[in-house]
């Protein structure tokens, strides 16, 4: 007689660490729906939050998985990585070790440091702050995560309920559906194949956009854009009906609601690209590309820990462990917030507390944090800082941990100055390090920063094998307006592969640059190299904070500029 099918080798394993996940968690504020040996592929099911009136206020998906006894990581398949990227909820990872037993658990999303491109897995390592415990900080956590979600969903409505009965819209032509048809094939393409990482920090979570048409004339037609879920058997140009002018501003199915013009209805692709180019200058201003780069994640702790000593406790003439900034920002800054702003109790409410760090550096001046301070979630509160975002910070640290980066120490040394502006300094020798030092590091730091973005410019400079990087460095004058310091770019011809990828910073290695007729040349071991291009400019963002990241970020300006015609501006 035939026997049974089997249960797979994997089944046992699988429901001991749904059994230990579930005997983890508050079930008075996390309410999980997980599927038992379900079929679904890439998560196990769903989590959601709920305040103490067991309201909902936040959902997630997670996938669960055993691992081995003792255990701080977990080989998390590229599957899960690019689920991420087209779901609409946060995707969360929880690794469980039953016999302990201990929980971890990880946001998994575009653009984390752990995952590379091309393989079939990656490790993602767990630490302390990444327990499920009694302390429920992971509640608040997963609440503020789920709530950065939401914010972003809410602009972007998944299919708007006024969609018409019937598809034909008078004055909407059968050409004006195939432009639109067009158009938004062109967002779709550039979301999944160029603005991948935008998913993540900027655009709501979606898998795709549809356009719906509500009213067309001679002249214009009105339409707005709508989410598509993946999965959804939703068509991507669909007609609604038309919305009271009175409801434009508080419905929220009003979402990017525009009127063309017909004598614009030639060029759905520039006009896809215009509706990225928005979202992209706005990831300019406020820093939220995640970071990426060793030179660069450093250059964004230290600055941190420089800024705002009080705040961290950190000395930063010396070199200072991870382990010392995590501890300094979700355990030290957490009680600091908690110091300046306490957050009342209460049983029917999610408080949020904002504070600024300028603002709490100064006042922890007077008023140090007394050791009575009870520990809180640093997701319970809003930092505000001048330029750079907390958030940068987080991804720096999260890289660093991702690289096995255990000891730090900012690569640009502190400069004192001594007169009005910002380039007069006490200390030449030191600039001129601190430049040669970061002409050496940016171009490989730059590579690491777009591929971890899932940015690509294949014809950028800064990647084709054919073009070697090369920098020269103009101090400022002591005073005057017009008197900053330059730094010069050149961009030299390396067809026969000769020369690595970056040189020095000319005239501080041994690399000299000299003019002959019309073309411009460097000479490197008695051979001359044309440089093909070059640009000029203004260097007083180097003594800035953050001159590392300001810097990449001026790169990336001009590779969005040639490839996409973005003219984006670095704060």
């Amino acid at each position: 007689m035939k026997e049974p099918a089997r249960y797979p080798n994997y089944d046992t394993e699988e429901q001991e660490a749904i059994a230990a996940f579930l005997a983890s968690i508050n079930h008075s504020r996390v309410k999980a729906d997980i599927k038992a040996r379900d079929k679904h592929p890439n998560v196990d099911g769903t989590v959601e939050i709920v305040d103490k009136r067991s309201i909902p206020q936040g959902k997630l998906d997670v996938q669960i998985r055993k691992i081995p006894s003792g255990s701080k990581s977990y080989q998390c398949p590229s599957s899960l990585y690019a689920y991420s990227q087209t779901s609409t909820l946060p995707v969360v990872l929880i690794a469980c070790d039953p016999k302990t037993p201990t929980i971890f658990w990880r946001h998994v999303y575009g653009g984390m440091p752990e995952y590379k491109d091309g393989q079939a897995s990656f490790i993602v390592r767990f630490d302390d702050s990444d327990r499920i415990s009694d302390n429920e900080y992971y509640v608040d956590r997963w609440l503020a995560l789920s709530k950065e979600y939401s914010n972003r969903i809410e602009n972007y409505p998944a299919l708007a309920s006024r969609v018409a009965k019937q598809l034909d819209i008078e004055g909407v032509s059968s050409s004006d559906y195939q432009f639109f048809q067009s158009y938004v094939d062109n967002l779709n393409s550039l979301l999944s194949n160029d603005f991948q990482s935008l998913r993540s920090r900027i655009l709501p979570p979606t898998w795709k956009f549809g356009v719906g048409i509500s009213q067309a004339s001679e002249e214009t037609i009105y339409y707005h854009l709508y989410r598509i879920e993946l999965g959804s058997k939703v068509p991507s140009v669909v007609c609604v009906d038309p919305m009271p002018f009175d409801e434009l501003f508080t419905d929220q199915s009003a979402v990017s609601f525009s009127y063309l013009k017909r004598a614009a209805l030639s060029a759905p692709h520039e006009m896809a690209l215009k509706f990225y180019e928005r979202s992209i200058s706005e990831a300019f201003s406020g820093f939220q590309f995640i970071v990426h780069g060793i030179e660069v994640a450093k250059n964004v702790v230290g600055t941190f820990i420089e800024r705002y000593p009080r705040v961290f406790q950190i000395d930063s003439s010396k070199d200072y462990t991870l382990q010392q900034v995590k501890d300094a920002l979700y355990s030290g800054l957490a009680k600091a917030c908690s110091h300046l702003v306490p957050l009342p109790v209460s049983n029917d409410q999610v408080h949020i507390g904002l504070v600024d760090l300028i603002d709490l550096e100064s006042w922890l001046k007077a008023h140090p944090v007394p050791e009575t301070v009870e520990p809180v979630s640093l997701d319970s509160y809003l930092i505000r800082t001048l330029d750079v975002p907390i958030q940068a910070l987080k991804d720096a640290i999260a890289f660093l941990d991702a690289n096995s980066v255990t000891l730090i120490r900012n690569p640009w040394l502190r400069l004192n100055r001594v007169g009005g502006f910002l380039w007069e300094i006490d200390d030449s020798l030191a600039l001129r390090e601190n430049v040669a030092r970061y002409c050496d590091k940016v171009v490989a730091n730059y590579l690491r920063f777009i591929s971890g973005n899932s940015l690509a410019f294949p014809d950028s400079p800064y990647i084709k094998p054919d073009v070697t990087v090369a920098f020269a460095f103009e101090e400022g004058k002591e005073s005057g307006i017009g008197g900053g310091p330059i730094l010069h770019e050149y961009h030299l011809d390396n067809s026969d592969l000769s020369l690595p990828k970056q040189l020095g910073l000319l005239g501080f290695d041994g690399l000299e640059l000299k003019r002959e007729d019309k073309d411009v040349l460097v000479e490197i071991n008695e051979r001359t190299f044309k440089v093909l291009s070059g640009s000029s400019s203004s260097a007083d963002w180097l003594f800035r904070p953050f001159p590392y990241l300001r810097g990449i970020y001026g790169m990336l300006a001009r590779d969005f500029r040639d490839k996409y015609d973005y003219n984006l501006n670095v704060s």
